[in-house]
């Protein structure tokens, strides 16, 4: 029955394996390769103060640009901003310890195990050989999909589609260097939504206590 449930929901009856050589194998070149581990370098989670500062900055900036600008809401904005602030904290910690556990709990082998060398084209090499078998979920996405989820309530729809190209673009980048199948970035995305969404419904619930209307 466990196999069975694998095949269906992870190997997607070999489609799983057929779309990661089709993504991995799809194009090579030294621009090609490079945006792609680029991607991967930017979506690392030890990212997370800088991004943690750039929000900070977008809320003061935001806050700051209603209050000379003479336009309504600066306080709300603010309010926003900071709900959102302690929704990625929370979440950035939660996500991280569900991708943590889940890594360890199913140990499902990366791409350049599972598959015979000549079918990989492996550009990000570890030195840890231990992390072979942490392939699902994918850390880098469920990091990505955690910020913008985050500050889904206070941009614009603009922004919200660059935000879903970044995760899309992610989702493609490890992918592409070798690093996970499709279904460890699609299930991270499912699993991040769904912790982000949950802890925003949580955080703002108490801080409505306080009066606090995000």
């Amino acid at each position: 029955m466990a196999n069975f449930g694998k095949m269906l929901f992870y190997d997607w009856a070999g489609g799983n394996e057929a779309l990661f050589t089709s993504i991995n194998g799809a194009y090579s070149g030294e621009v090609y390769d490079s945006i792609a581990l680029l991607v991967s370098r930017v979506a690392d989670y030890k990212n997370f103060p800088y991004y943690l500062v750039l929000m900070v900055f977008c809320a003061l900036l935001d806050y700051s640009i209603r209050k000379l600008r003479g336009r309504g809401g600066a306080s709300h904005s603010l309010v926003a901003w900071f709900g959102v602030i302690c929704v990625v904290v929370a979440a950035f910690e939660i996500d991280g310890e569900a991708v943590k556990w889940l890594k360890h709990f199913i140990e499902f082998p990366r791409p350049y195990v599972a598959l015979a060398p000549e079918d990989v084209r492996l550009l990000e090499y570890q030195t840890d050989r231990s992390d072979d078998y942490h392939s699902f979920p994918s850390g880098h996405v469920s990091f990505v999909t955690t910020l913008v989820a985050s500050v889904w309530p206070v941009i614009s729809s603009g922004t919200r589609k660059i935000g879903m190209f970044c995760v899309l673009l992610v989702c493609w980048s490890r992918i592409a260097v070798g690093m996970h199948f499709p279904a460890d970035v699609f299930y991270a995305v499912d699993i991040s939504v769904l912790i982000t969404f949950f802890v925003r419904w949580f955080i703002y619930k108490q801080l409505l206590r306080f009066g606090l209307k995000c």
